[in-house]
């Protein structure tokens, strides 16, 4: 069956689209997102609790951290997350001039127009301009593209009508936000808004070590896993991981203390001198020079 114009010329424009918001250059795209996000769950894993299991035991209780280091790490790690999820999870349009690149929006627009998701369609299209232009050209590679093609929409497709169907992307937009249900308020009092002590007494309140260590991480699991099934069924790029290689030794200097003792005095002047600075601001008054920024 061959398609009609305009039918194959809308699919190439959403696929643009698609491919722009999921694996752009942008540092919005889905893509750079979620490898940000990857690496700094790593990081902050492997650094706090692996850490905190491996420190000896203080004198006065607790463990041997400097907590003005790992305490700041922490609650930079968690606002971090917390946003990064919010921003994936936005349900704002994805075109027009206040589209946003997030999970939520790309589903649903893709579910809005999986219509143009047929067989044929996919098919006669062909794969995308960035697979063509890698070398992989020539009958034999189409070929096999059309054979790999043919299997994914096999496993995706409603017969009789070989369309893949829309509640693909809407099972899986609202399975999303149903888990992000849990997460919003918690987002929305502690990091988003500012709420008010009144505001706060008819929301719940939050046990954050149990969402830090469950929900937040299940979320990132589960962002990924849709991420790499729309790579592979958009831009038919699959990647291994949303970890990057890094290009040298992640552990680097790790062993090596942060401040020599000798220089420990130069931190508590330059801290005497901040509070210093932050304290002069106490006598500010708006038309007066006194307690300008001088931190």
């Amino acid at each position: 069956m061959i398609m009609c114009d305009a039918h194959l010329e809308q699919l190439r424009e959403k696929r643009r689209q698609w491919i722009e918001c999921l694996d752009g250059e942008d540092d919005n795209s889905i893509t750079n997102q979620l490898t940000k996000m990857t690496w700094n769950i790593t990081a902050f894993r492997v650094l706090m609790e692996n850490a905190f299991d491996l420190a000896p035991v203080a004198e006065e209780g607790g463990k041997q951290l400097n907590w003005l280091l790992f305490g700041l790490l922490q609650e930079s790690f968690l606002e971090s997350l917390l946003l990064g999820l919010r921003r994936l999870m936005d349900p704002a349009v994805l075109a027009g001039p206040r589209g946003v690149c997030s999970l939520v929006s790309l589903l649903r627009d893709i579910g809005n127009h999986a219509h143009l998701l047929t067989r044929d369609a996919i098919i006669q299209l062909g794969p995308p301009d960035g697979i063509m232009k890698d070398g992989n050209h020539g009958d034999m590679f189409l070929q096999a593209w059309r054979c790999i093609r043919n299997r994914l929409i096999d496993e995706l497709t409603r017969r009789p009508h070989d369309w893949i169907p829309r509640e693909l992307f809407d099972r899986r937009r609202e399975t999303l936000e149903k888990t992000f249900k849990d997460l919003e308020p918690l987002i929305n009092t502690k990091i988003a808004h500012a709420a008010t002590v009144e505001s706060c007494k008819s929301r719940p309140r939050f046990d954050y070590p149990k969402i830090l260590w469950s929900h937040l991480y299940d979320l990132h699991g589960d962002l990924c896993k849709t991420a790499h099934f729309l790579h592979n069924l958009i831009c038919e790029t699959g990647m291994n991981s949303f970890l990057p290689v890094f290009q040298g030794h992640e552990f680097q200097y790790l062993s090596r203390p942060i401040v020599a003792k000798k220089d420990l005095q130069g931190l508590a002047d330059r801290w005497a001198e901040l509070q210093a600075g932050y304290e002069s601001w106490s006598n500010w008054r708006p038309g007066t020079s006194a307690g300008q920024n001088s931190v």
